[in-house]
């Protein structure tokens, strides 16, 4: 008698909870398939004939899907749907239905170990405000982080010092996945990296700076890609230091430094070529270690929260080719001084948000600073699951507007 054929779907592919009377088989390339309509059966060891389901059909299931999470729980299912999902073009393939609102990422570093912690943003935060932030994945390496750069399109890249190497880590919070980059020599000098992203080539970079107290500097280029990564030698037609952390604003990469004078280095990260700001809006004070590269609604700014006595200056670069910025006078809350935290960004909708660098309590507070009614709220952070970290020294890296991504390595 011909056994009753079976419908593979996607409930009975993925339930864990439903009991199987038979040895659960592995669900791989080959036998994730339709069932073959014949008049006569097929056999294959013992069971049905399959055939495989077509990319289109797999590709629709995909499109149903409603939040990045989801997609990567697929990407498990077998090697098919995970090669799809691996696609360049996977965004215009899946688009998902109902995108996952911009939230804010935790990252703590403690010795060896990163902890990658997120929350939604809250749309009107008020004093009020209370926010739980729940753990993704940990990162741990045999030597310590020493510096973390901003997220681009959902992947973080952080910098481990080990004896005479610099080695650049980036990492998916979400997937969990993550690509060591080849160590470059340092040799005692000093090393940073910055992290960029092309968004006309869909492309990750690493841009490694090495320099000495003499003024030798030398400049490396990583392409996150899906072949073989390497550090490639690019020229550069001066010699500077660098000072700040860097970011990235539609495919330019910018961070302050000093040579002769005080200036802004402009990275084109698909050309890979240089250019620099030097011309000074009034004085160049803002040029300090306590000045803060920020994303000004699609602009360069930079913020300076220190020696204002009645509030601070930011500067938004207007003109990036005639190197024109304009001035914003900002009034200091009264609360401002009371909040011991730094600038780390700025929301979509153009409030600058302050976090401390170390979170010594539990719960902490990140501070929300709107420009336009001169206000500032400041909102509790449960961190959950937190209880390992007590006791150890660690730091705190905030970032908002992180979106995430299920993008692989």
């Amino acid at each position: 008698m011909r056994k009753r054929k079976q419908e593979v779907t996607m409930e009975n592919l993925t339930s864990k909870s439903r009991p199987m009377r038979k040895r659960k088989k592995k669900v791989t390339e080959e036998n994730l398939t339709l069932t073959v309509s014949s008049s006569e059966p097929n056999k294959r060891s013992g069971g049905e004939y399959f055939d495989r389901i077509p990319d289109d059909l797999v590709i629709k299931i995909l499109s149903r899907l409603f939040s990045g999470k989801s997609m990567a729980q697929c990407r498990c299912v077998c090697n098919l749907w995970s090669s799809i999902i691996r696609r360049q073009n996977y965004n215009q393939l899946f688009p998902i239905n109902s995108p996952d609102p911009p939230r804010l990422l935790f990252t703590f570093v403690a010795g060896e170990k990163l902890y990658f912690y997120s929350t939604p943003e809250p749309q009107k935060p008020d004093n009020n405000s209370s926010l739980a932030a729940t753990l993704h994945h940990t990162f741990s390496r045999n030597t310590d982080v020493s510096k973390v750069c901003r997220p681009l399109r959902g992947l973080v890249c952080h910098q481990r010092m080990e004896e005479n190497h610099i080695v650049s880590v980036i990492s998916n919070p979400i997937t969990g996945e993550s690509v060591t980059s080849p160590k470059v020599k340092t040799d005692g000098i000093e090393a940073r990296n910055y992290f960029g992203y092309d968004p006309i080539g869909n492309k990750f970079k690493v841009l490694c700076l090495t320099w000495s107290y003499c003024g030798t500097l030398q400049h490396q280029v990583l392409t996150l890609d899906t072949g073989k990564v390497l550090w490639r030698k690019i020229p550069c037609c001066i010699s500077y230091y660098p000072r700040n952390d860097g970011i990235c604003i539609n495919g330019v990469l910018y961070y302050t430094a000093s040579a002769t004078e005080s200036m802004i280095v402009c990275f084109n990260v698909r050309s890979e070529k240089f250019d620099f700001i030097t011309r000074r809006p009034e004085k160049f004070y803002l040029m300090k270690r306590t000045s803060t590269l920020i994303n000004y609604k699609g602009k360069l700014g930079l913020v300076d929260t220190q020696d204002y006595d009645d509030g601070f200056v930011l500067w938004v670069l207007e003109d990036s080719e005639e190197h024109k910025w304009s001035k914003h006078i900002l009034v200091t809350p009264l609360q401002w001084n009371a909040v011991h935290a730094f600038v780390v960004g700025v929301t979509g909708r153009g409030e600058i948000v302050l976090s401390p660098k170390y979170a010594e309590e539990d719960p902490f507070y990140i501070s929300y600073y709107n420009l336009e009614s001169n206000t500032m709220v400041r909102v509790e952070v449960v961190i959950l699951d937190l209880n390992f970290l007590k006791g150890i020294d660690y730091r705190v890296y905030t970032f908002p507007n992180y979106v995430e991504d299920v993008k692989l390595m």
